[in-house]
């Protein structure tokens, strides 16, 4: 009695004025386990010099090289995408003289896709090794760089494919659940009027941070989805 209740509750006469189709309206929920699978580590990089146009150019290349050696050290397996270097004045009053000192900051994104736990320590220590602040044997150079890694986390290389998925498995309960409808019904399906994502599932968004002092693997996390659908019937 409950289900014939429901049924006529939520058959309702379609919005296309010019046909005989009714709409049932059904929401369909699925819900799926997935763990990480992609670091990332935002690289910024500072450098300083008397000279703007020089320390342009002296970013420029010391990117060029940093990218480089890490492309070489895991055969090209990682992903570096370079952000906007951004350079601003100041004024260096020391000694009581007034002096216009230039600074730059940029960032890589450094993306590791495979051996998550292995990659990340070798990445860490190789940054560390290659930052020019531990290998500066003068402190009077025309330009000085250094390299901090502002942030790290993992997160998903392709959301999309499980997004897809999640939505593909709110349909089909959203579809069981309207074959039941219309057994208990004379209506036959004609097609999906309307499809609406009541609760998103977030992939695409997700990140999780991770402490550097102490790489651990990434967390299962549950991500849930309710999908509204619309069928059109007669």
């Amino acid at each position: 009695m409950t289900l014939i209740i429901l049924l006529n509750l939520i058959i309702t006469p379609s919005l296309e004025a010019e046909t005989d189709f009714k709409n049932i309206s059904t929401i369909g929920s699925a819900e799926i386990t997935l763990r990480p699978d992609q670091a990332i580590i935002r690289l910024e990089i500072n450098g300083e010099g008397s000279n703007k146009s020089r320390l342009n150019h002296q970013f420029r290349e010391e990117i060029k090289k940093l990218t480089s050696k890490l492309q070489e050290l895991f055969s090209n397996n990682i992903e570096i995408i370079q952000g906007e270097i951004e350079i601003v004045s100041y004024l260096d009053k020391a000694n009581h003289f007034s002096k216009e000192i230039y600074r730059g900051t940029t960032y890589l994104k450094i993306k590791l896709d495979n051996n998550l736990i292995d990659n990340l320590n070798k990445l860490v220590d190789n940054i560390q090794d290659l930052n020019p602040v531990n290998s500066r044997v003068t402190y009077n150079q025309p330009d000085d760089f250094s390299y901090k890694i502002d942030r790290a986390y993992y997160t998903f290389k392709d959301p999309l494919k499980y997004q897809n998925q999640l939505l593909q498995e709110a349909l089909n309960n959203s579809t069981a659940k309207l074959n039941v409808l219309l057994k208990l019904s004379s209506f036959k399906l004609v097609g999906i009027y309307q499809l609406k994502e009541l609760q998103p599932s977030n992939i695409s968004t997700y990140q999780e941070e991770i402490n550097l002092e102490r790489i651990k693997e990434a967390t299962e996390e549950s991500f849930k989805t309710e999908l509204r659908v619309i069928y059109q019937v007669n």
